[in-house]
């Protein structure tokens, strides 16, 4: 089968157009891949350090149809579906107590174990979601982003007490900050700015409709002015900005990943300390969302598939790959559509 095979770090990766194509075993299905979503995370994977063993192909934010499965009650062949690429082994006390991404023995689809940038993928039944005809197979593949950007919503806990005129501010428009700020607007947030640096998801975050969209130094200057605040840059200063611009009391939740240590000075520390400022960690999503992602995918009015900006082929994804990890083109969500053929 075509794959894009990750064979170790430094951007040791190559597609491959003679891949074994996985075979069927109890309690798995083979899954005929339709789309694949880049992730943010797969970058320094394919750039400079690798995974976790080799060779291995990535892709975790995926759909396809069902190409063989035994004989169950839910999933049938033929069946679109989207999957859950996090595999928990239900059994620690991580597990028990605090949910499957807090799992001490967990396998990943795209990290652990083969993903979705191949032709047909592994996967186990209990991780298919399958998909309602309302819901575009191309759209599907992002919802394990939305489910994460739904996660760190409820983190926030500004859905317990909502108010709508609360003002509410998101510093990055990638995929996880459009996906909060999907989720905040679905769910009554009337009063969202959101910013970025970046000219083109400035752009991008007003064509999906978002009213109040800056860049950095239109809030440089403010303080005390929102109730809550969003960190999905992944940027030491993005955070300083948020501590900045917090009211009294108010609550900060982080879902960016920087690359550096990120080293609060002193000064901020202290305004934490006076402002009495609650900051919230997010990692993962919750399965018990997907009625709600799928309920409301079938229903908003946002239009979702802006966030994908690129196209591509499996056959083209390596050279595409590495023009995007050296600069040489821009792009938001870029999605391996194995509908598309490439030369």
């Amino acid at each position: 089968m075509k794959s894009l095979v990750l064979y170790g770090p430094n951007g040791n990766f190559k597609y491959e157009e003679n891949w074994e194509k996985p075979k069927i075993k109890s309690g798995w299905a083979v899954v005929k891949v339709s789309c694949a979503g880049l992730c943010g995370s797969d970058i320094p994977r394919f750039k400079l350090k690798g995974s976790y063993h080799h060779p291995i192909i990535l892709g975790h934010e995926f759909s396809g149809v069902v190409e063989d499965i035994e004989e169950n009650d839910h999933i049938k062949v033929g069946n679109r579906v989207a999957v859950v690429p996090i595999i928990p082994c239900g059994e620690c006390e991580g597990c028990k107590k605090f949910g499957a991404f807090h799992c001490k023995n967990y396998q990943y689809l795209g990290s652990r174990n083969d993903g979705g940038f191949a032709e047909y993928c592994l996967v186990p039944i209990s991780n298919l979601i399958k998909l309602p005809d309302s819901v575009d197979i191309e759209i599907a593949a992002l919802i394990e982003p939305l489910m994460v950007g739904l996660h760190v919503v409820h983190r926030s806990k500004i859905l317990e007490n909502l108010n709508p005129e609360r003002k509410v501010l998101v510093i990055g428009a990638g995929t996880i900050g459009l996906m909060v700020s999907f989720w905040l607007k679905e769910l009554g947030v009337k009063n969202l700015t959101i910013v970025d640096i970046r000219s083109m998801s400035i752009t991008l975050a007003r064509s999906m409709g978002f009213a109040d969209v800056r860049i950095p130094e239109q809030i440089a200057d403010l303080e005390n002015e929102f109730d809550y605040a969003f960190e999905a840059a992944g940027s030491q200063i993005a955070l300083m900005t948020i501590i900045d611009v917090l009211k009294p009391k108010a609550m900060a939740t982080i879902v960016g990943r920087d690359t550096h240590d990120t080293l609060i000075p002193l000064d901020k520390f202290e305004k934490i300390l006076r402002k009495e400022l609650t900051i919230n960690g997010c990692w993962g999503f919750e399965t018990e969302d997907i009625p709600l992602v799928l309920s409301t995918l079938s229903k908003t009015q946002i239009p979702l598939n802006k966030i994908i900006t690129e196209r591509i082929s499996i056959e083209n994804s390596e050279t595409f790959i590495r023009d995007f990890i050296a600069g040489k083109v821009q792009a938001n969500k870029i999605i391996i559509d194995f509908n598309i053929r490439g030369v």
